[in-house]
Parts: structure tokens; C-alpha cells; sequence
């Protein structure tokens, strides 16, 4: 495994982009209707709480895998079953964020196959992978800016636009 160093401006960075990208792909809490922001509001204390306990095991255990450890505290057998459904999880979530970013790219190219939009999709992240952490945390400055600035331009325009839309 390689010994990649990313800066906190970096990791900041990639986690606003994994949940913008994830908030506009994934529709969480749309049954909740009016009581979206309660459904959302649970949702990040039960992150928290989770975060807090991948923080203390990592102060335990600072030079292992999650997998590793999850052996270590629970036993050999118990400890790879935990660790496989782990494993799953994280091959269940990523298959589906691929689906879901394939249907969304669909609807604009509509005429390409599903299998060569996640094909192409797949080869992205395994060139980015194969270039290492710190280049995909650099990828991640540059496009903060870049969502940033959209959303400051968005802001601007549908302020001028409500301002010329009073003024008549």
C-alpha cells in the first residue's frame, strides 16, 4: 500500500464532492415529504455517531486495515464474517452509485448503451486509482472550485433575475 499524504483542504474537498455528488444522485428522505429535514437531521447524528467510533478505533489501531481490526476485537471467524459484510456493503454501494450516475448520464445520451456509459465510467476511476490519493485529492481542489463557483453564479443570476423580475 502506498504512503500517500493529502492535506485537510484536500480531504475537505473530497468529502464535500462525494456528498454533493451522492445529495444530487441518491434521493434520500423523499418519503418523508414536509419532514425531509427531520429524516436528514437523523441521519447525520447517526453519522456522527458512527464517525466518533471509526475515529476511536483508528487511535487503537492506527496501523491497520478496518478489516484487520474488526478481526482482532471480534475473533478470527466472527471478526471475517463482520469484515466481509463490510466488504459487501461498500461493493453494493459503489455498484449502485454506479447505476444511478449511468441512468442520470442517460438522460442526456440517450442513444448510448448503459454498459458503455458505466464502462467508461469504470476506466475513470480505475486510471485515477492507478495514479494514487494524491493526485485524485488534487483532482478534488480543482473541482471544489469549480462546483463553488457554479453555485456562486447560480446565486448571482437568480438574484438579477428576481431583481429585473420586481422592477417590472
Amino acid at each position: 500500500m502506498e504512503n500517500s499524504k493529502i492535506s485537510p483542504w484536500q480531504l475537505f474537498s473530497l468529502i464535500v464532492l462525494f456528498e454533493l455528488g451522492t445529495a444530487l444522485i441518491v434521493p434520500l428522505g423523499v418519503e418523508a415529504k414536509q419532514d425531509a429535514w427531520l429524516a436528514e437531521l437523523l441521519g447525520l447524528t447517526g453519522g456522527i455517531v458512527l464517525l466518533l467510533q471509526y475515529f476511536y478505533l483508528y487511535h487503537h489501531f492506527p496501523n491497520l486495515l478496518l478489516t484487520s481490526y474488526i478481526q482482532k476485537i471480534f475473533g478470527k471467524y466472527i471478526g471475517w464474517i463482520i469484515a466481509l459484510s463490510y466488504i459487501l456493503f461498500f461493493i453494493y454501494g459503489s455498484s449502485r452509485d454506479l447505476r444511478e450516475s449511468s441512468e442520470l448520464f442517460l438522460l442526456e445520451f440517450s442513444e448510448t448503451p448503459m454498459v458503455v456509459m458505466s464502462a467508461i465510467m469504470i476506466m475513470l476511476v480505475c486510471y485515477a486509482l492507478q495514479h494514487g490519493m494524491e493526485v485524485i485529492a488534487r483532482a478534488g481542489e480543482l473541482f471544489i472550485v469549480i462546483v463553488f463557483s457554479m453555485v456562486v453564479l447560480t446565486f448571482f443570476s437568480q438574484l438579477v433575475q428576481i431583481l429585473f423580475s420586481l422592477r417590472d
